[in-house]
């Protein structure tokens, strides 16, 4: 029996200047009549998201802080002295790692009502 050898690749071959004419008309179509490239990167859909973000709506007050940014030795007491002097608190959670235990750099601060979550977030917003 005579083996049978065949090219890894089992799609037609193609000449080199269909490599390079499909190349040019890809260049071709990307850029703009001052021949400026206007290919697709992910700045463009950043700048896409930032335009949407303007036009969304304030957010609905809520008596819940979320609280970011945070050193790894900060701890829940010491959120509490911080935000206490705002009004009373429900509950001061942040939140670790399962696996080491260690903080993941941010947590939620809950208040008994929004009026006084609203002053915190006015006081300290921008400060932790």
């Amino acid at each position: 029996m005579v083996p049978i050898i065949r090219d890894a690749s089992r799609s037609p071959r193609r000449r080199r200047d269909d490599d390079v004419d499909d190349r040019q008309s890809r260049d071709d179509r990307r850029r703009d009549d001052d021949g400026r490239d206007r290919g697709r990167s992910p700045q463009d859909r950043r700048r896409e998201s930032r335009k949407a973000e303007d036009d969304l709506e304030p957010p609905v007050p809520s008596s819940t802080l979320g609280v970011f940014g945070l050193s790894i030795l900060t701890r829940e007491r010491d959120l509490e002295t911080l935000f206490r002097p705002f009004g009373r608190l429900e509950s001061v959670v942040i939140l670790t790692d399962k696996i080491t235990g260690k903080s993941r750099g941010y947590g939620f601060i809950q208040y008994d009502n929004v009026e006084s979550a609203t002053k915190a977030i006015a006081a300290m917003n921008g400060l932790l």
